[in-house]
């Protein structure tokens, strides 16, 4: 058997923990990927992956309104109110492909036998396993804040996962651009199922009579609810982690607009003027590199989006987005049969030498719960350019 075939054979015969556990994800690609390593992050196996034909959960949307006071004489004339609402995910397919040519194998091995040749050869394996774990996890970071299209909501399989935007939207009824659902749900007409929705006037945001912190402390209480005392798992839990997302262009308009109202610096020593950590209500405002040049601000065409230092319009203005999360319900779901399942090898067409393992998931993004969910989003076109 030649050294080609043989690692072929080993590739198979000697499968990678980084493949095929869905838990290694978290090991291999969270620490670089900001986003990514919070949405997995303290998750049940349970609140991860699973399977069927697509991914469901159920809200209650609507108050029962059954309870009441009585009398003796009353008449009752109970009614099953239809209050529960199911939410619908389907899968989207992902695709990672691990290649590698024959010559580099032959190349690389042939001066070496036994035991050192198996070295050689699980050592190249795990960095063709960990290069595509990597590409997967990036790839999955990007698609979470893709642009929102139609597709993500229509495609019956396959297709792209959803996006954030899909879950917190700043238009109308927090309905993205061309959607009539969320997750198979009207948020028109089932209000519960409206993201919370904040603005601030670009112009002034970062000075002293400006809005900004107005609107990012509004918007932390709107994104909190209590349960009621009989049952804590209705409401949210008092350490419900949560976190404020923005550009760089938005953690510094923050940091101005927290400055604008005080005459001197208040951090360490009284000397720094910047606020490395910020927080809005104990919730971090953290900022993410890939905001910066995400097309995810709606533009007022279906299917249009631009990046918040680009985007204008009548109605949606450029300047840096802040988007409330709450991960207690935004989940990463993956299939537990389609988690970076390998299918046997194929030689690349018009490349006899090259070999092809395609490594196929499928997963999707789903909020529970878009009440919980919020956008801070600028009202006016004139945010300074510094900032951008």
């Amino acid at each position: 058997m030649t050294i080609a075939a043989a690692f072929t054979d080993f590739f198979l015969a000697q499968d990678s923990t980084f493949v095929n556990d869905a838990s290694k994800l978290k090991e291999a690609v969270s620490y670089r990927t900001t986003l990514l390593k919070r949405l997995l992050a303290h998750k049940t196996a349970k609140q991860m992956y699973g399977g069927g034909s697509d991914i469901r959960s159920r809200i209650q949307l609507l108050d029962n309104g059954q309870t009441h006071f009585w009398g003796i004489d009353d008449t009752e004339s109970p009614s099953q109110p239809q209050v529960v609402s199911e939410i619908v995910s389907p899968w989207a397919f992902m695709r990672t492909p691990i290649v590698w040519d024959e010559p580099t194998i032959l190349l690389n091995n042939s001066r070496v036998s036994g035991k050192e040749r198996r070295i050689a050869m699980y050592d190249l394996k795990q960095q063709l396993n960990q290069q595509a774990v990597i590409d997967a996890g990036k790839f999955i970071e990007e698609s979470i804040w893709a642009a929102p299209t139609t597709a993500m909501e229509t495609h019956v399989s396959g297709g792209p996962t959803y996006s954030l935007s899909c879950f917190v939207s700043e238009k109308a009824n927090a309905l993205p651009t061309g959607f009539t659902t969320v997750e198979t749900i009207n948020p028109a007409t089932s209000t519960n199922w409206q993201n919370q929705i904040q603005s601030y006037t670009g112009s002034t945001a970062e000075s002293s009579t400006g809005d900004l912190l107005y609107g990012l402390s509004r918007m932390s209480r709107l994104v909190h609810f209590e349960g009621l005392p009989l049952s804590g798992e209705m409401g949210q839990k008092e350490t419900m982690p949560a976190a404020v997302y923005c550009s760089i262009s938005g953690i510094t308009l923050l940091e101005q607009a927290m400055r604008a109202s005080q005459d001197a610096f208040v951090y360490v020593g009284r000397q720094d003027p910047t606020y490395p950590k910020p927080t809005i209500h104990g919730v971090p405002v953290e900022w993410l590199d890939i905001l910066s040049t995400a097309n995810y601000v709606p533009t007022g065409a279906a299917d249009a989006y631009a990046t918040e230092a680009t985007t204008t319009s009548t109605t949606h203005f450029m300047g840096p987005r802040y988007t409330f999360l709450n991960f207690e319900d935004l989940n990463i779901f993956f299939h537990t049969d389609m988690f970076m399942h390998k299918h046997p090898p194929m030689s690349w067409p018009g490349q006899p030498t090259r070999k092809v393992v395609y490594c196929d998931t499928f997963l999707n993004l789903i909020c529970t719960n878009r009440r919980t969910q919020g956008v801070v989003a600028p009202l006016v076109d004139d945010v300074d350019a510094a900032y951008l």
